[in-house]
């Protein structure tokens, strides 16, 4: 009983981690320029959560009465689409927070932009299949954002800032950082897996949803917490 309860709600977590941060953001709403990406973020992924959650119970109504779902009843398509979002506005984080040089943050949009394209041409995945995720592209996002935190860690390092705890920012890069190191190898393989063995695939899946709720603890961190002058 427990352990299906945990299930259920490790199923849905994706929508309801969301209202932990903007909970938070509701009650703390003066934030930088900078976080207005990730802000927006909560609120895509809100709605493409939302409908991937939808789209997944009807489909599970049609499986009961074992009847074949509409063809519009997939959510892959939008899962896909919330991988392309959730990098272009963490894109946009970076290119706010002005860590980095103007070119360094072009040359990372292009490698997204020409991955994409990459992906579509030349492998048999597509951003509106309907038989599984892209794996490639959830791995490329994983890739070129983990190339962002790592070199906004190592400006951290080399900067004067001795007190982490108190930078939003840090703990923006650090929920990221996490949920795509977690993630990078359930991206990788997860459509081999689900080929071979569907309900150990959705057991990894779950992998994928605890880091979710990390994540979105984090950002929560994020919203919540106050800059020191000296630190």
């Amino acid at each position: 009983m427990l352990l299906s309860i945990i299930g259920h709600l490790l199923d849905y977590s994706e929508v309801w981690a969301l209202f932990i941060p903007l909970a938070v953001w509701r009650t703390h709403r003066l934030q930088p320029g900078w976080m207005k990406p990730i802000i927006n973020y909560l609120l895509v992924a809100l709605v493409f959560n939302l409908a991937c959650d939808t789209l997944s119970a009807i489909g599970d109504y049609y499986y009961v009465q074992q009847k074949k779902p509409p063809a519009y009843v997939n959510n892959i398509a939008i899962y896909n689409l919330h991988s392309i979002a959730r990098f272009l506005l963490m894109l946009q984080f970076f290119v706010l927070l002005k860590r980095f040089s103007k070119k360094w943050n072009v040359y990372i949009l292009v490698a997204f932009i020409v991955s994409i394209i990459a992906i579509e041409l030349f492998t048999s995945e597509s951003l509106f299949s309907v038989s599984g995720i892209n794996g490639n592209l959830f791995t490329v996002e994983a890739l070129l954002s983990l190339l962002l935190c790592m070199a906004y860690f190592l400006k951290l390092i080399q900067s004067d800032v001795q007190h982490f705890r108190y930078l939003k920012d840090f703990w923006v890069v650090a929920g990221f950082t996490t949920y795509f190191v977690i993630n990078f190898f359930v991206f990788l393989f997860y459509n081999p897996l689900f080929r071979e063995n569907q309900t150990l695939a959705s057991r990894i899946w779950d992998v994928h949803n605890i880091s979710y709720i990390i994540l979105s603890i984090f950002i929560s961190i994020a919203l919540y917490v106050h800059p020191r002058d000296n630190y």
